[in-house]
């Protein structure tokens, strides 16, 4: 099961790595870390493994989470991502067949690219993903903004209705809370940037979360991901 999207219009082809050896390193890296691996299906399923053994052959991937895939094939073409150096490194699975003992081997990736050069990529939503965003504060009244845009390092709100007392920029806010989708976050939070409001566009607040749990890093991740696929898509047409 393949992209539908070009692998190489997801990655920049400059920060493609061209040498195997640091292929190569840059996957050892992440079994010496144990860097948690997602694996994303062309139907935006995702399963979460570990890469357990490489060389310049092949690669072992743990057995996956949840475990309802029961043909190693139905992998093929599936991308793989994970955490290298403060940045998302990924790959397309290739020739995947199922061990006696649930692990998985495949070809040791083809292209293996870094997606970006900034800590974070950061996607325009879409308003039906998110819901609106709760800004609760220290010694001040809750307000309410709409994302505009959003990474797993932070995100940039409307506000329509200015707080009565300002936002200001280096601000510890109690929490915030927004959904994705099913999921509801509550995270720590700082601002970073506040923007007034002028005739054309509401006040906009960059805000910036502050020891974001991995479950939820990774949920935003794979929202990520997801959008800047559909918005490659939109590009498309």
């Amino acid at each position: 099961m393949g992209l539908d999207v070009p692998f190489e219009s997801l990655f920049s082809k400059e920060h493609k790595v061209t040498s195997p050896r640091q292929a190569l390193s840059i996957v050892e890296s992440a079994i010496r870390r144990r860097s948690m691996v997602t694996m994303i299906l062309e139907s935006s399923r995702s399963f979460n493994t570990l890469i357990l053994e490489a060389d310049e052959r092949s690669l072992v991937l743990d057995e996956l989470v949840p475990r309802d895939i029961t043909k190693a094939h139905d992998l093929n073409g599936a991308l793989c991502i994970f955490r290298h150096e403060g940045m998302f490194a990924g790959f397309v699975i290739e020739s995947a067949a199922r061990k006696p003992d649930e692990t998985l081997s495949c070809d040791f990736p083809r292209d293996l690219h870094l997606l970006q050069r900034r800590m974070y990529y950061r996607v325009e939503v879409s308003s039906t993903d998110l819901s609106n965003v709760y800004l609760v504060r220290k010694g001040a009244a809750p307000c309410q903004g709409v994302c505009l845009d959003l990474s797993a390092g932070g995100m940039r709100l409307a506000l329509h209705k200015p707080p009565l007392v300002p936002l200001t920029s280096m601000e510890e806010l109690e929490h915030i809370e927004f959904s994705i989708g099913d999921s509801l976050h509550c995270v720590s939070a700082r601002v970073r940037s506040v923007i007034p409001a002028d005739s054309k566009t509401p006040m906009r607040v960059g805000l910036s979360f502050e020891g974001l749990p991995l479950p939820v890093e990774r949920d935003i991740a794979l929202y990520v991901q997801r959008r800047d696929r559909e918005l490659l898509r939109i590009r498309a047409n």
